[in-house]
């Protein structure tokens, strides 16, 4: 969940320069949980094919199609599949390991880890709650 908070305010901002960071751990942590090892090489030529628009890293939507491509990119390399229910937990766990947490988190909740249950007949929709206080 993304909570709109002045960038000041934030621990740590990936905007500019390091927003890479995010990414490189993405795909590192995609390649691991497909049972590979990276190499840093490989993971190099993979972030700079993903096209990363300027302040992709601010919200959770300018994160999603970035990280998106990037795991079809990593799939499509290594000849796996990656549910959306995986790619969402890694998702948040590189956001968690990249310092892009609300100020309020410490980032010892760490996500859950991803289901490894084969059954297809469960959903998984990726969304986000927004609550509106007055």
């Amino acid at each position: 969940m993304e909570i709109a908070v002045d960038a000041s305010h934030q621990p740590h901002s990936l905007s500019g320069e390091g927003d890479d960071t995010l990414l490189r751990r993405y795909v590192t942590m995609l390649a691991e949980i497909h049972g590979q090892v990276p190499d840093p090489a490989e993971v190099a030529d993979l972030v700079a094919a993903v096209v990363q628009p300027t302040g992709w890293t601010d919200t959770v939507d300018g994160r999603r199609p970035v990280l998106a491509e990037a795991t079809r990119r990593v799939d499509s390399a290594l000849g796996v599949a990656t549910t959306s229910e995986r790619a969402c937990h890694l998702r948040a766990a590189a956001a968690v390991g990249a310092g892009l947490v609300h100020p309020g988190l410490d980032g010892s909740q760490a996500p859950i880890p991803p289901s490894t249950r084969g059954s297809t007949a469960v959903r998984f929709l990726d969304a986000e709650i927004i609550a509106i206080y007055w």
